[in-house]
């Protein structure tokens, strides 16, 4: 058990008392105790035995919180001790665990999902542009409704992450939320809370251990296999159903909301005219506006369904399209509550934040006098607002605004806030920050943000980035941190002033401490009185709201008039002779303030006007002025402060961040229909009808379901309602318990859903991958597909390379079937350097084989490749590969070309995304391990919206077909095929459908993928005729599960060369060192640019290797 203190003494656990008066009636935590609608779920009351003992239960997740209270009449005191309770166990925890991981697996595999549906979308534009061939042009339309599918896509699949997000975390949690919504019904909620923990249970538990058990009995070899997928399956449909809950109650409470906000504004115009014709003053009117806003909406007004849509739509309109003016700045207060920071009137403001007013481009453009309605001559447009007026966010309806104390304080929290962070530093009274805190803040901030510009520059300078591209990135992380460091230095100045004042304060304190001391010293002592405190305690009607009276000693100080001045309140010191100790407070508090109305009238009159602060905190010293705003909460200065702090009832002040937004005009009626317009030809239309010319029909019903769902959230949003309205009191409900808990079920879905913050995060990383892939496109516009590389290497037929010792050289450095093909002492160096040679220009492809395959008859068959495109229509593919031929072996080798252009990408992207996103999120899970079997089954569902024009012009599409002529057609004994990087992983592919020996050189695999091809892969043809070259630290051929055969190769790229490891000469040249060159040349880079040592000298050689290669070679290798 875990207590928080909470008044006047401290026991050794740690347990709060706060003792009251004897006259507080018992039980206040049982009756008089009101629940905020921002809890999940009401708290419970508690009743002990003893009629004065009750406690109040609040759920928090894996805890719960318990206000216990006890009351001793006879003393009058009251305990109220706040405990912690762990209200989980570890076998509970370990079940949650299950469920959240199955939950973050499915959320994986929707976000892979959204993903594939962006690229299969880019690469669809991509074919119909025609860049699969050699003469693509873009289409421009084309490219801009694609570019309009993939915002209104992005927002769809961004709101659904973020339902995806809320769904995990309330797995952990305990699903309170799914349990407000799944099969929720008003008529008996209990009984639903309970269906619904049945039902989760039998779709996450129940029927997928059936499935298991039933599996297992029938000896099922793949049990697992059918399992998973179930299990899968069952939270797919639960997810939907929670989808669908959740979105229609969005929709239902959006409606309801703004019928009875119309209602409202109705009955409030109405009241206004009848009052206003029977001659009422203000006064009435605003307490019947209380009493109209405070009474419970039993049920909807009557209004047509069509009229509350189009009210949400132009209320829609106007919350997007009017402009608005955000002021930001720094405000402290002595405030009763969190609420009045929201209101700036009882703030004093930081005049030297006053200035952080921005008005965005859209703002600026309804300002100009064209389009505003008070022009003459104008489009009437905008109507500008004079004075502004003043908008809400949720987190100001929701009161949201927690505390930073002494207690709560810490590092993380106060560097990690966010930019419009909204907590309330205390800063001066029971709980305020100390100055170590305040100065460790100010060191925080500046130590972490150079921290972090240090670290970039750091990173920069390791990947040994050109000093004036390091120059202009520095200058760019600059510029995009000014506000943030415009707003350190803001902090850093105040709280720098804060700590002198405290400093001044106590100074002060002290002083007149000592001079209090001093004076009691040479008087005499009285006898004790009691001193009664008025102040805050008198109400403006002059009765007694509450006292509290202490016994003092000593002489008082009777010079009330300064404090009357100041606004503090008066003290009375009361004689304790025989008369008055035979009369109640009260009769005594009437005697002596009888003569002092005049001086009470003045304390009414002040609390009731604007206030001052106390001298010693009117002015923040250096720049950093208050303006003292009226109706701003005054601090207690003198003697009634010292009093309170030793009363320990002395309020708190805090400084926090106020942000206005401001609505500066208004769009009119017109100009929200003309914009409504232009959006649904925009986001509706003109997308929907460029995907059906694509005819990507797939894609083109997903984007209509999207697009609609989207549409019916963002125009009947209720958090827009609630922004407008500035309260949630227009909820539905007849009792006040039911009003609750619309108005928890509404708040959760609103912060939870519809405008969490995790949606922006989702629609981030969805745009940069968008954005990547439609970047990628534009750079293939255009380009050739044909090879490019026209270095040439130098080869030395005088030197050679030594086999390693036995130990250190490659299980795989010669097999026989090498031998077989190749001829005597051969490597698996020949594969590598025929996987190089895709990469050549033709002219240059006889020169290099006759250069390696010295005294061998190894020829280029480029006819023999264009006439079978030709014969089959893929003359203007940009699938690149030639065919080479050894005739003393009959041997036909096919080399793929790898990655080259920005197509290529897009290729690689197509082929394997699917399978890479499987294995960062098997790696991301707890044993993730376990979803392997079913990750191919996963993939194949993905790669389902792949339209059959993508599918058609995939690589291995054309070149299977010509391996298979080639082992067909009786020309050869072995026909074999070889790649590197796109090449290797389309070796791998080609050389499984044909089944002929494919040896990949950094290639992707396809053990997950495989089954997604057409036709599929079996992981007995992977295992048998695919063989994979790894070097260490390359990443490409970590891409998708490698099968069976490979040989991992070491790396001497230095570690910050992060591609250095992929390209291919490199690896010829480890092979060469390790494995011996052989009956094959030396080539000069191997020492020259990738450090490995020199060669040595065939007898007889009569150059050096310095003379044999006078100079470097260029780096010749696809990265």
């Amino acid at each position: 058990m875990a207590g928080m203190m909470m008044s006047e003494r401290t026991t050794g656990d740690d347990t709060a008392v706060h003792t009251l008066s004897s006259d507080v009636e018992p039980l206040q935590v049982a009756k008089n105790f009101v629940d905020h609608f921002t809890l999940p779920v009401p708290s419970s009351t508690v009743r002990f035995r003893s009629r004065n003992a009750a406690a109040r239960v609040f759920e928090n997740k894996s805890n719960q919180f318990i206000l216990e209270e006890n009351y001793d009449p006879v003393h009058g005191k009251r305990t109220i001790t706040v405990k912690r309770m762990v209200a989980t166990t570890r076998s509970l925890q370990l079940l949650r665990a299950v469920y959240t991981s199955v939950g973050i697996l499915w959320a994986g595999i929707l976000l892979a999902f959204c993903l594939q549906v962006l690229l299969f979308l880019v690469l669809d534009m991509t074919v119909q542009s025609g860049q699969t061939s050699i003469t693509g042009k873009i289409n421009i339309g084309v490219l801009l409704g694609v570019l309009l599918a993939i915002i209104v896509l992005i927002d769809g699949f961004a709101a659904t992450m973020t339902m995806a997000t809320t769904y995990c975390s309330e797995l952990w949690s305990g699903h309170y939320f799914m349990k407000e919504f799944v099969f929720f019904k008003k008529s008996d909620s209990t009984y639903n809370f309970v269906m619904a923990e049945w039902i989760f249970f039998a779709f996450f538990l129940g029927t997928p251990l059936t499935v298991l058990c039933i599996t297992l009995m029938a000896r099922m070899d793949d049990w697992w296999t059918v399992t998973s997928l179930f299990w899968f399956s069952s939270v797919t449909v639960f997810f939907a159903i929670f989808a669908y809950k959740l979105i229609s109650y969005e929709i239902q409470a959006a409606l309801s909301f703004v019928r009875n906000r119309e209602a409202q504004l109705n009955r409030e115009s109405i009241a206004s005219h009848r009052d206003n014709a029977n001659g009422n003053n203000s006064d009435d009117n605003d307490n019947d506006n209380d009493n109209n806003s405070s009474t419970y909406v039993t049920q909807n007004t009557k209004m047509p369904l069509l009229e509350v849509m189009k009210r949400c739509l132009l209320l829609r309109q106007v919350h997007a399209y009017s402009g608005r003016r955000m002021n930001t700045y720094l405000a402290r207060s002595f405030f009763r509550s969190s609420e009045d920071s929201d209101d700036v009137r009882r703030a004093a403001i930081v005049e030297s934040t006053r200035d952080s007013s921005h008005v965005n481009w859209w703002a600026q453009i309804t300002t100009m006098p064209l389009l505003r309605t008070d022009v003459p001559g104008g489009l009437y447009l905008f109507e500008p607002l004079d004075p502004p007026i003043r908008l809400y966010k949720i987190d100001d309806v929701q009161d949201n605004r927690p505390f930073i104390t002494k207690s709560t304080w810490g590092l993380e929290r106060i560097f990690c806030r966010p930019t419009n962070s909204r907590y309330i530093a205390i800063i001066e009274g029971p709980g305020a920050l100390t100055r170590t805190q305040i100065k460790s803040n100010m060191m925080c901030s500046v130590v972490g943000t150079f921290l972090i510009l240090m670290l970039c520059i750091s990173a920069l300078i390791w990947l040994e980035v050109q000093i004036g591209v390091l120059v202009a990135l520095i200058v760019i992380m600059l510029f995009g941190a000014w506000r943030s460091l415009k707003r350190l230095r803001q902090f850093a100045g105040i709280g720098k002033d804060f700590i002198a004042l405290r400093t001044n304060v106590k100074k002060k304190q002290k002083e007149e401490e000592n001079e209090a001391a001093a004076a009691a010293t040479r008087e005499p002592e009285t006898a004790p009185a009691f001193e009664i405190a008025l102040g805050d305690t008198v109400s403006d009607g002059g009765e007694d709201e509450g006292m509290e009276c202490t016994p003092t000693s000593g002489k008082q100080d009777n010079n009330n008039d300064d404090d009357a001045e100041q606004g503090q309140g008066i003290d009375a010191v009361l004689s304790n002779d025989t008369a008055n100790s035979k009369k109640t407070i009260d009769e005594i508090l009437i005697e002596k303030t009888s003569d002092m109305s005049p001086k009470m009238e003045q304390l009414r009159q002040q609390q009731q006007q604007s206030v001052r602060f106390a001298d010693d905190e009117e002015h923040i010293i250096a720049n950093h002025t208050i303006e003292i705003t009226e109706g701003a909460y005054r601090a207690p200065s003198g003697e009634s402060r010292r009093q309170w702090e030793k009363a320990r009832t002395a309020p708190s002040e805090g400084i926090f961040l106020v942000s206005e937004y401001m609505r500066i005009t208004k769009v009119t009626e017109r100009m929200c229909w003309i914009l409504y317009v232009i959006e649904c030809v925009m986001y509706f239309a003109y997308p929907l009808g460029t995907l059906i010319y694509l005819q990507n029909w797939a894609i083109a019903v997903l984007y209509l379901f999207v697009a609609i769902v989207s549409s019916a959230r963002h125009y009947l949003n209720v958090a827009v309602a609630i922004e407008e309205t500035g309260t949630m009191d227009l909820v539905n409900g007849v009792t006040e318990e039911e009003r609750w808990a619309n108005k928890s079920r509404l708040s959760d879905l609103v912060g939870k859903i519809t405008q969490d913050k995790s949606k922006r995060l989702w629609a981030r990383i969805l745009w940069a991958f968008g954005l990547i892939f439609v970047g990628i496109f534009l750079t293939s516009v255009g380009r050739d597909s044909e090879a490019t590389n026209d270095l040439q290497h130098t080869y030395l037929k005088d030197f050679y390379y030594p086999p390693a010792p036995t130990d250190m050289r490659y299980a795989t450095c010669s097999i026989p079937e090498i031998n077989e093909v190749f001829g005597k002492n051969s490597t698996i160096g020949d594969y590598i350097f025929l996987a190089g040679l895709a990469y050549n220009k033709p002219a240059l492809v006889e020169d290099e084989l006759i250069s390696w395959f010295d005294g061998m008859t190894v020829r280029f068959e480029e006819e023999i490749v264009e006439e079978y495109r030709k014969r089959t229509g893929n003359g203007d593919s940009a699938a690149n590969f030639k065919l080479i031929t050894v005739e003393e072996s009959k041997l036909a080798i096919v080399s793929i070309r790898g990655t080259q252009n920005s197509f290529d990408l897009l290729a690689d992207s197509q082929l394997w995304s699917a399978a890479m996103l499987m294995q960062v999120l098997r790696a991301l899970l707890p044993f993730g391990e376990i979803w392997t079997p079913i990750l191919d089954d996963l993939a194949i569902m993905m790669n389902l919206l792949e339209s059959s024009a993508v599918a058609d012009v995939s690589f291995y599409r054309v070149i299977t077909p010509f391996i298979k002529e080639l082992k067909e057609s009786g020309n050869y004994d072995h026909v074999q095929v070889t790649g590197h990087s796109l090449g290797g992983g389309l070796s791998i592919i080609t050389g499984s459908q044909a089944k002929v020996p494919a040896v990949a050189v950094s290639g992707p695999n396809a053990l997950i993928s495989g089954r997604s091809f057409v036709p599929p892969i079996k992981r007995e043809d992977l295992n048998r005729y695919t063989f994979n070259i790894i070097p260490d630290r390359d990443l490409v051929p970590r891409f998708d599960d490698v099968a069976d055969n490979y040989q991992n190769i070491r790396c001497n790229a230095p570690l910050n060369d992060f591609i250095g490891c992929h390209d291919f000469t490199r690896a010829l040249c480890e092979i060469a060192t390790t494995c011996g060159s052989a009956n094959r040349p030396v080539l000069c880079t191997c020492h020259q640019d990738y450090g490995h040592p020199k060669p040595l000298a065939m007898p007889g050689t009569t150059v050096t290797f310095e003379e044999a290669c006078p100079a470097k070679d260029e780096l010749n290798g696809a990265k």
